[in-house]
């Protein structure tokens, strides 16, 4: 399949083989996933935009949030 790749296949598939020891971090490490830091910084992904995102989708939802849902099931 290498052989018959095309260079923008076989160029992702490095990518991933060189963030793919970062994307199992155990809990209890403390360091940065720095190879994948440095390839989003060069495609243009902004890590914090999407760590923001992240965070606000995983906090619970306000009473007013939970009201209005309860509103549109009972409709």
């Amino acid at each position: 399949m290498i052989e018959q790749g095309a260079p923008v296949e076989l160029g992702r598939m490095l990518v991933c083989m060189s963030v793919a020891d970062e994307l199992m971090v155990p809990t209890y490490q403390s360091s940065k996933p720095e190879t994948m830091l440095k390839l989003a910084e060069l495609y243009g992904i902004d890590v914090k935009a999407i760590r923001n995102g992240l965070n606000s989708e995983t906090k619970s939802p306000s009473k007013t949030d939970r009201n209005r849902r309860k509103a549109r099931v009972a409709a």
